[in-house]
């Protein structure tokens, strides 16, 4: 390969660093963007549509990029199995974005709705704990192209957040069965179904961390 070609391949190889990067910023924008969203939502018993629309924007910005990459992707002269790595921590940071927009919309059908606040309380204390857990997922993705015992370190760490979700979840599912032991309503559904795609959100942290790890020892 001639200067011109190294040069080539190293320049596509940066921009998908750098996309990976951002797109991983933006998944982290719609989660931060969520936290404000649903603490409005408990402590006004509404929905701030404005606010909506911003994670809906913000988990479309993420997509377009995810779809960008993975074309760079299927262009960049790299390993097969690196790049199948790569393409797969995208995928499954990006599902952390999807589950956010989608804890918006069963979250907009709760507006004026009579929700316990028990129910309201550990709803906030899970988003806030699955923020913490795309934070550090974040941190993990900025450092993988650079630092691999710190990547994995982060990612250790994301899994012990995500336990913390998961411990938050249980306690969840004992507050929702307090609150709708005497019958199944459809405010019973949704809110099960909303507290089940905030937890989902950590789950593809974890999911995205394992990834990370398989492309820290496939790019050694």
């Amino acid at each position: 390969m001639n200067d011109i070609g190294r040069w080539l391949v190293s320049r596509r190889l940066y921009m998908i660093r750098t996309n990976i990067i951002a797109h991983s910023e933006k998944v982290l924008e719609t989660v931060e963007n969520f936290i404000n969203f649903i603490r409005n939502w408990s402590e006004t018993n509404e929905i701030d549509y404005a606010l909506y629309e911003k994670i809906h924007n913000k988990e479309l910005e993420a997509d377009n990029l995810r779809r960008k990459i993975l074309e760079q992707l299927s262009e960049a002269k790299i390993d097969p199995d690196i790049k199948s790595s790569l393409a797969r921590i995208v995928r499954q940071i990006d599902w952390v974005a999807d589950w956010a927009l989608e804890a918006s919309r069963l979250l907009s059908i709760l507006s004026k709705k009579d929700v316990s606040k028990n129910i309201r309380s550990i709803m906030i204390e899970m988003a806030v704990k699955v923020n913490d857990t795309t934070k550090t997922l974040h941190k993990s993705i900025v450092s993988m192209f650079s630092d691999p015992f710190k990547t994995l370190d982060l990612a250790d760490r994301v899994e012990r957040l995500e336990e913390e979700v998961d411990d938050l979840y249980q306690k969840a599912r004992e507050i929702f069965v307090n609150n709708f032991s005497k019958q199944i309503s459809s405010i019973a559904i949704i809110v099960f179904h909303t507290l089940d795609a905030i937890e989902m959100m950590a789950d593809k942290c974890e999911d995205t961390c394992d990834c990370i790890r398989e492309y820290v020892v496939i790019s050694r």
